[in-house]
């Protein structure tokens, strides 16, 4: 019981530590005036199992009025510069040139023997605040292996920011993987936004199976013994851009949720069957993102997610991410979540 207490006394005062950092990340480039919103509702309550959040989650999708959130609307955007220079930029030389040495690139209990490696594009980087507080509290280290935009398949897709080849993701590919062997983590989380699945060469969309064969190979080569490989689920894709359907409806917030079988209708879908053919486990974050018929925007007074999209002369493409506030307060969930596995 004492251990119990023990260990939820520290994931608390290390969610409490990533909220904080979370917060400032967030604010960091606002007026005095912005950081003093006023607020007409509760602050959030701590979320501390999947069973909480889960009534949170039945309550945002009902939610009908902005005011409260803890982060304005105004101030949720994708902060590239939270990640220290580890998100490697899609439009950066090839490979990890660029990137932070490894001991920047750490969040988490840096002392640590145990090391767990985040791995994929922008979707795996907005995961850091939850697993820098469950490292916090667990005494493991997280290092952050990330390019924007770079599907962890071996296959080469198209490139949608260029409209070309995906030439520098392979190589980032070709270095990361050994670079995260070498760190001899216990084990690896792979997270990637799998939206665009089309061939470089003629644009034409790579069938399903020869890109789960592409991940699958991807497993094997992370593989070791003693080591767990878990691949998440895509986090839920709104109907619409978060943050624009809030600034235009703030006292209609339940219009800008997403309903499920829309929100998880991703070009790749990844599932428990692939990870098992390379050995891997699979999480499925939408359980933690939705009911069992919704994905609501605003959850305990928390925007849960921004659009990271963007688009081209060619192309217009989507890809939500978990915003840095609700991503630390995801930390105990994930926690309950990833205990089988040993993290």
């Amino acid at each position: 019981m004492h251990q119990r207490q023990h260990y939820a006394r520290r994931l608390c005062a290390a969610v409490a530590a990533a909220i904080t950092m979370a917060s400032f990340a967030s604010l960091s480039a606002t007026s005095a005036a912005e950081r003093s919103p006023k607020r007409t509702t509760a602050a959030p309550v701590p979320i501390s199992s999947l069973k909480d959040l889960e009534a949170l989650l039945r309550a945002g999708a009902s939610t009908k009025d902005l005011a409260g959130v803890v982060v304005p609307v105004t101030q949720v955007d994708h902060d590239v510069a939270a990640y220290r220079g580890c998100l490697i930029a899609y439009n950066a030389n090839d490979g990890l040139a660029g990137r932070p040495s490894n001991t920047t690139c750490t969040w988490g209990d840096a002392a640590a023997a145990k090391t767990v490696v985040l791995y994929g594009d922008s979707a795996a980087a907005s995961w850091v605040p939850a697993f820098n507080a469950l490292g916090l509290a667990n005494g493991f280290k997280v290092v952050l292996v990330a390019r924007q935009s770079c599907r962890t398949a071996s296959i080469e897709t198209l490139d949608y920011w260029t409209d070309a080849s995906g030439a520098a993701c392979r190589a980032f590919r070709t270095q990361a993987v050994p670079m995260i062997n070498a760190l001899k983590p216990a084990a690896v989380v792979i997270v990637d936004h799998a939206s665009s699945i089309q061939r470089a060469d003629n644009h034409t969309v790579i069938p399903e199976a020869t890109y789960a064969a592409a991940e699958v190979a991807t497993y094997q080569a992370l593989s070791a013994p003693r080591r767990e490989l878990i691949q998440f689920s895509d986090l839920p894709d709104f109907a619409v851009s978060p943050t624009a359907c809030l600034k235009q409806h703030p006292h209609a917030v339940k219009t800008c949720n997403s309903p499920l079988s829309v929100a998880t209708q991703h070009a790749f879908g990844y599932s428990a069957a692939l990870a098992a053919q390379g050995g891997a486990h699979f999480v499925n974050v939408e359980r933690m993102l939705c009911t069992s018929s919704t994905c609501p925007i605003v959850v305990n007074h928390t925007i849960t997610t921004y659009d990271g999209g963007g688009s081209t002369t060619n192309y217009k493409f989507g890809g939500n991410f978990l915003t840095a506030h609700f991503s630390a307060e995801l930390a105990p969930v994930l926690g309950e979540v990833l205990a089988p596995f040993g993290i």
